[in-house]
């Protein structure tokens, strides 16, 4: 703190100090009177004492040097400036020099490399004469900050003055010379005399017109004593110019040559120019003369003497624009000192094919001129090419005087050609077979053929563009390109260019075979890409520009289905084909030949009569397939491999669509899905296995428990039998639990399921999956005797009867084991046999043991016990003896009508299928309706 305290006092001190005395000056190495004296004699070019460049303002205590009256900033690049000031007060006689700073804000005192006095006059005031607004207020300033000093130079009371020279080139420089000549001769005391300057002005008078301009040059002279008048660069030469005026540039040094406009309509004042040159100082004045403008008309169209004139939805004839003005001047209209208007107007055109439709005065001296065109045809002829397409304006103004401006500009009509491209002979739609196809549509069977025309019109004709609704140029006068390209490419083809009648090109698109929808054929383009060139044979005015399009053509792939279900017949499949466009099941393909192959692995075969058919007015068919040789010893190895085909006309085919048929997986799936629906069917008695009848038996009987257990095959007999003798074997509604486990409605459920499972049901489309899983498996109903009836399922191709397989529930009364998922764990007709051989040995081995099952039965049942149970049991055992062990058919199926199911106990006869066959139209019929037409 005390360290800052003492630094403060010897600052404050300082500053009072240099406050005070002035003349401390010389103690900063300031040059005195005797050096500036030696360097002025000597002529010496430099005296050099550098005077401390690091000193600042507060360091060097300068008075007021932030005065008001010095304008804030000055110029922010200014020179250094220099003043002398010689101070008259003893000691000495000293010198001072000041200088404004590089930011034109603060005066700094001694910054700067000391010169000899003409050096330093050299330097100039620039920046110092603009600080003040004369130079009486600059020296009474400077006689503020010292007092008791005036300025000038030793030995001289008064500033140097000027001389004005007029006159340019040689005649000004003689003036200069014979000036200089005459001070040389009046010079008493040369030595001692201040520098003298001559301003030359190269006229001191000025004509203009309004908007003209003229040059006007500025030169500074210093006259010296031995040469004569020499060059004074360090002069600083300035232009003021007034309102109506304008001088570019306005500020030079040594010399200024300048352009000065005269930018309004009167007579301007003078032109003040300044010329300062060390302390010297001088003004002069140049008078402005206004004299009568020149007038020119001149005329543009967009800026320029002519104008090609396109089509663009009407020709487009741009407006005129005119305007008076001086010589070589058009970017500047002025007044032309008399009215205009329309009596003194006139616009003409060659050939008359324009009409002025609108007369504008936008300014003085300045027109718009709207025009239409009429029927150009019929001046330019009717392929507009008379006169080469041009019109010629010209445009009249009257004078009072008597005298005619005229301007003229042209236009010069350029028809251009547009390209037709439509389908032929219709450009919206086409026909081909049963289908509507767009204009660019290409079905793609190998025989469907795109034709399009190409044929050029010009761009004003009006009318639809179509070939033979609108007029087409000739054919000389285009020539043209073309090539398809686009991902697509590859699969498709085209047919030599032909020349059309109506003076158009013929291009024919076609697939060399046919081809099917594929997933990365859905985002494949196929482009026609066209160019057109305005030829030389066409007339010289048409536009001559190149004509481009890239017109996606839409093939239309085919689409082809096919599903493979059980036939009508037996031993048969149906393959139902459907051939449709793409993404439209409704634009189906009729009269298409379609062509069927199939591959066997195996022994068996499955063929078709004809390999060959064709599609129909919906777009389907079908091939019936036989198969042969089928059987269970190879089913587990066959498979057969369907491909499909389209076949074009050329006899070229399509890839082919295929699909497998695997004999083990349909039988698989088929005996899967019978026992994922054994509790949906009731297929599993309850009253058995741990169910409560099984309980109460157990409990009442062990004769029945180690029966029931140990034959289980016994429990469907013995079901039927206590029925029988319970009476209540019947439909009635009280029975109907009771009957749901008898054999013939179990038959009856499971035929009811095969049924519904092989042929199509109606409104049920996506069901079609389960049909063709029942593909290469047959299914019959069978009895044993009046005294069991089941159903059993064999392979296409064999005969019912030679070794069907066995759905039968009834012996143990449910259907639950894994053995029932595999062909051979089902009951084959021997099985049924030794299952009825076993019952009747048991009836007629047990005696009054079946008498103690059946009766617990009936008990258990909640059935009363009839009294003659034992006289009913012989007479039971007596039958069973009588029957014979043969197993036989019970037809479920007809050759005339195929499979059916019928419920005669529901009041349905039997000519009349519940489930039968239904034909391919039916389910394309619902197949359409969940794929619907987008």
């Amino acid at each position: 703190m005390l360290r800052r305290l003492v630094l403060l006092w010897f600052w404050l001190a300082w500053t009072w100090a240099a406050a005070a005395d002035p003349w401390w000056l010389p103690s900063l190495g300031m040059p005195t009177d005797s050096d500036i004296q030696t360097a002025w004699k000597n002529r010496q070019p430099t005296l050099s004492q550098e005077i401390g460049e690091s000193l600042t303002v507060s360091e060097l205590q300068l008075r007021k040097l932030h005065d008001p009256r010095i304008p804030d900033p000055v110029q922010a690049s200014a020179v250094v400036a220099c003043l002398k000031v010689r101070c008259q007060q003893p000691p000495t006689t000293r010198y001072g020099f000041c200088r404004l700073n590089s930011m034109g804000k603060v005066w700094n005192f001694g910054s700067f490399q000391w010169t000899n006095p003409e050096r330093v006059t050299q330097q100039g005031p620039f920046p110092v004469e603009q600080a003040f607004a004369s130079a009486q207020e600059r020296d009474d300033y400077l006689t503020h900050l010292f007092p008791g000093c005036r300025p000038g130079f030793p030995g001289q009371s008064s500033l140097p003055d000027w001389t004005l020279v007029v006159g340019a080139g040689a005649l000004g420089a003689a003036a200069v010379v014979a000036i200089a000549r005459r001070q040389l001769k009046t010079r008493q005391n040369p030595k001692n005399d201040p520098p003298r300057y001559a301003l030359q002005l190269s006229s001191d008078s000025l004509q203009l017109a309004p908007g003209q301009s003229t040059g006007l040059t500025i030169t500074a002279w210093r006259i010296d004593l031995a040469a004569g008048p020499v060059a004074a660069p360090d002069a600083l030469i300035s232009i003021q110019a007034p309102p109506g005026l304008q001088a570019q540039p306005a500020q030079g040094q040594g010399s200024l040559t300048c352009q000065v406009l005269l930018t309004g309509q009167q007579k301007p004042p003078p032109l003040q120019i300044t010329a300062v040159a060390g302390l010297a100082r001088t003004s002069a004045q140049v008078q402005v003369t206004l004299t009568p403008p020149q007038l020119v008309l001149s005329a543009w169209v967009r800026g320029h003497p002519s104008q090609d004139v396109l089509y663009r939805q009407g020709w487009d004839f741009a407006e005129i624009i005119a305007c008076f003005h001086q010589p070589g001047q058009p970017d500047h209209p002025i007044e032309p000192g008399f009215p205009i208007h329309a009596g003194n107007t006139t616009l003409q055109f060659k050939p008359p094919a324009l009409e002025l439709k609108e007369f504008l005065q936008q300014g003085p001296g300045q027109l718009t001129l709207r025009v239409a065109p009429l029927d150009l045809e019929t001046f330019l002829g009717p392929d507009l090419a008379d006169h080469d397409g041009c019109i010629q304006a010209t445009l009249k103004i009257g004078a009072a005087d008597g005298q005619i401006y005229t301007a003229t500009v042209s236009y010069r009509v350029r028809p251009q050609l547009e390209m037709i491209l439509q389908g032929w002979p219709d450009p919206c739609q086409r026909f081909y077979r049963n289908l509507t196809l767009e204009g660019f549509e290409l079905v793609t069977d190998g025989e469907d053929q795109l034709q399009l025309a190409l044929a050029c019109c010009r761009s004003d004709k009006p009318g639809t563009r179509e070939i033979g609704l609108i007029q087409l140029v000739r054919p000389e006068w285009w020539s043209w390109e073309w090539k398809l390209q686009g991902e697509a490419l590859p699969g498709f083809d085209w047919l030599p260019p032909q020349s059309l009648e109506e003076g158009g090109q013929l291009l024919t698109f076609l697939t060399p075979k046919p081809l099917l929808d594929a997933p990365e054929r859905r985002s494949q383009e196929l482009i026609l890409h066209l160019q057109v060139e305005t030829s030389a044979s066409a007339p010289a005015n048409y536009l001559k520009q190149p004509l481009l399009r890239d017109q996606p053509l839409k093939p239309r792939f085919l689409d082809l289905r096919c599903w493979l279900v059980p036939g009508l017949k037996r031993a048969t499949s149906e393959a139902w084909c459907l051939l449709f466009l793409h993404g439209d099941s409704s634009q189906t393909l009729a009269d298409s030949k379609l062509r069927l192959e199939i591959q066997t692995s195996g022994t068996a075969r499955l063929d078709p009569p004809i390999n060959q058919a064709r599609t129909g007015p919906d777009g389907s068919c079908q091939f019936v397939l036989t198969y042969t040789g089928l059987d269970w010893s190879n089913y587990d190895q066959t498979v057969f491999q369907l491909a499909l085909k389209v076949e074009s006309p050329n006899q070229q085919e399509s890839p082919a669509l295929t699909l497998s048929l695997e004999v083990a997986a349909n039988l698989s799936r088929l005996l899967q899905d019978l026992m994922a629906e054994e509790g949906q069917l009731k297929l599993t008695n309850p009253c058995f296995g741990n169910g409560p009848y099984l309980q109460t038996l157990q409990t009442a009987s062990a004769v029945g428990l180690a029966l029931l257990h140990l034959v289980p095959a016994l429990r469907g007999p013995l079901w039927n039998v206590t029925l029988a003798l319970s009476g209540h074997d019947t439909n009635q509604p009280q029975d109907r639990f009771y009957r749901l486990f008898v054999c013939s409605e179990l038959r009856n459920r499971i035929c009811k399921w095969l049924c519904s499972r092989r042929h199509y049901r109606a409104g049920s489309p996506d069901r079609i999956g389960v049909v063709s899983s029942m593909n290469a498996i047959e299914f019959e109903n069978y009895r044993l005797g009046f005294i069991h009836a089941w159903s059993g399922i064999f392979l296409s191709g064999m005969d019912p009867m030679q070794d069907p397989r066995g759905l039968d529930p009834w012996w143990e009364q449910h259907w639950r084991e894994d053995q029932y998922l595999h062909p051979d764990g089902l009951y084959s007709n021997e099985r049924e046999r030794r299952f009825l051989l076993r019952w009747k040995y048991w009836l007629t081995a047990s005696g009054r043991g079946a008498h103690v099952v059946l009766r617990t039965l009936l008990a258990s049942l909640g059935f009363s016990v009839a009294p003659g149970l034992d006289l009913i049991s012989e007479l039971l055992t007596r039958q069973l003896e009588g029957v014979e062990l043969d197993t036989g058919p019970d037809y479920r199926y007809d050759p005339s009508v195929g499979y059916r199911y019928y419920q005669p106990e529901e009041g349905i006869s039997e000519s009349h299928a519940l489930y039968g066959y239904l034909p391919r139209q039916r389910f394309l019929e619902d197949w359409r309706e969940q794929h619907p037409t987008p």
